[in-house]
């Protein structure tokens, strides 16, 4: 294959390294460390291999605290480090502080941890820490199959470039790992993605000129020995990555609106492609049934599963992205997309002075997109499109643990399985009794044998007619607190400023999923 790696299918033999590690259900235990980085069983060879390999990482302290990571790096002959960025600082395992701030670690592998600590809405410092924990490092088994690479260039097969957009247009998931000269490798998973069209193709061909994507979730960092930890005075570093070679890096301090630099290189990449999606349902522009049925996309929203949406833009580019939270109302789904910034026209840039674009998608083809400053609050538009819309949901084998009612009491299920489970490294999902509102556990906490989670990529809706939702105007973060005794806290926070919009409880019904 010469020094330019083709299209390639990887067949990921767990087998050649799993004995002695812990599998169970869709989750490998592939390393697991005392506080002072004393290995305790598994291999950090084979960690290394799975970042390498486009994994999605997962970690649980023997408190029973679990999340998955944002961004990863590998120190050549080093750590692995992992950041673990979506958690509002709590009072207690259940409740919110009065005066939140983002509560930001990176774990690596040597026992330590390193903590740091900003108001949401402002750039005002909360603090560092060094902590050391025992800590378990999970790898999905059904990690990225597909990979495509490239040079600094760009140089790669183009059967393979064409076959990862087309895997995009289908749905898939992509993470880019990224090898630099002196052997360090990073790992970014994209939270949107782009298939722009040849430029003479024109219409609606299915070839494609280029692929972009961004990787949002990482914060500024460097290296502390064989591990890293967060820089102070810290910002957001965000990267455009593209199948031409580039990489764009836009830099914004956490909480406001000021340019840290905007830099761009190129790099040899490589991406690695999850294709266990699934096309649910498309709707047309105006609501109507082009392919499948909009009962089997609610009901895979309502049985756990995860939703990714595929837009097709008039000018024939392919919009893909994640979808942070979804509701349900009278038949029609909406989702909530918020992990976008705005790129110039080309795609291979953001734009210098930079905002969020935060979209609201629904089965009726609506689609309604509000902007606001990188940092603060400042509109910059809004619009309404009509657009055609592919939804799809992941193939990963979603089990409901628990069902409980508003008082916590047990209707099917167990807390023992829902414990047992993130203890062994599954993610959480969690939908409400009534079907009417679905969404991930960004990070888990465990008490005797009750699991609180928190919810963060959340901003405040409205209803619009009779079965949209819609964002509000002068926003705000909802942040979540969902127990197994039936509790919900929530804190509210000005999308782009340090101001309490207020906190609230109530009881909610809750139906609890693991993907075992």
């Amino acid at each position: 294959m010469g020094s330019v790696m083709k299209y390639i299918l990887l067949v990921v033999a767990l087998g050649g390294f799993v004995k002695g590690l812990c599998v169970s259900g869709q989750w490998t235990m592939l390393y697991e460390h005392q506080a002072t980085g004393a290995v305790i069983g598994g291999s950090l060879a084979a960690l290394k291999t799975a970042v390498q390999n486009g994994a999605r990482i997962r970690i649980v302290m023997p408190s029973g605290y679990a999340a998955e990571a944002d961004y990863i790096f590998v120190k050549d002959g080093g750590s692995v480090c992992g950041q673990f960025l979506w958690h509002v600082s709590k009072a207690s395992w259940n409740s919110f502080q009065g005066n939140v701030y983002w509560w930001w670690n990176i774990f690596c592998t040597s026992g330590k941890y390193y903590t740091t600590r900003y108001n949401i809405g402002s750039h005002v410092h909360r603090g560092d820490s060094t902590t050391a924990t025992r800590l378990k490092w999970f790898a999905r088994k059904d990690w990225a199959t597909v990979k495509y690479s490239h040079d600094s260039s760009g140089g790669g097969d183009q059967t393979g470039h064409e076959a990862l957009a087309q895997h995009i247009r289908d749905g898939a998931e992509v993470r880019v790992v990224s090898t630099s000269s002196s052997g360090d490798f990073g790992y970014a998973p994209l939270q949107n993605m782009l298939v722009k069209p040849r430029g003479e193709s024109g219409g609606g061909s299915q070839t494609c000129s280029k692929v972009m994507g961004q990787c949002l979730t990482h914060v500024s960092q460097m290296i502390t020995g064989n591990d890293v930890k967060f820089q102070s005075n810290a910002y957001w570093w965000f990267t455009l990555l593209s199948t031409s070679g580039s990489r764009d890096m836009s830099r914004w301090n956490v909480g406001e609106h000021v340019d840290r630099g905007h830099t761009s290189d190129n790099i040899p990449m490589d991406w690695m492609v999850d294709p266990s999606w699934r096309k649910a349902y498309t709707n047309g522009p105006k609501g109507e049934a082009i392919f499948g049925k909009k009962s089997d996309l609610i009901s895979a929203v309502q049985g756990g599963h995860r939703v990714r949406m595929v837009i097709l833009y008039p000018d024939a580019t392919w919009y893909a992205t994640n979808v942070n939270n979804v509701h349900v109302r009278n038949d029609h789904v909406t989702a909530q997309s918020i992990q976008h910034v705005s790129m110039d026209a080309n795609a291979e840039r953001y734009q210098d002075n930079a905002y969020w674009v935060f979209m609201m998608a629904s089965t009726t083809g609506t689609v309604t997109r509000a902007r606001y400053n990188v940092g603060d609050t400042t509109a910059r538009g809004s619009d309404v499109q009509h657009w055609t819309i592919h939804w799809f949901v992941d193939t990963q084998n979603w089990k409901k643990v628990l069902s409980h009612g508003t008082d916590g009491t047990v209707i099917a299920g167990s807390r023992t399985a829902l414990t047992s489970a993130i203890k062994e490294g599954a993610s959480v999902r969690c939908v409400m009794a009534d079907g009417h509102y679905a969404f991930p556990a960004e990070n888990v906490a465990i008490n005797g044998d009750h699991v609180a989670a928190q919810t963060i990529h959340s901003i405040s809706v409205a209803v619009s007619g009779s079965s949209e939702y819609v964002l509000q105007s002068n926003p705000y973060w909802w942040f979540t607190i969902v127990t197994t005794q039936g509790d919900r806290k929530m804190s509210r926070w000005t999308v782009g400023s340090h101001q309490s919009r207020g906190d609230s409880a109530d009881k909610v019904a809750m139906n609890w999923f693991v993907d075992e």
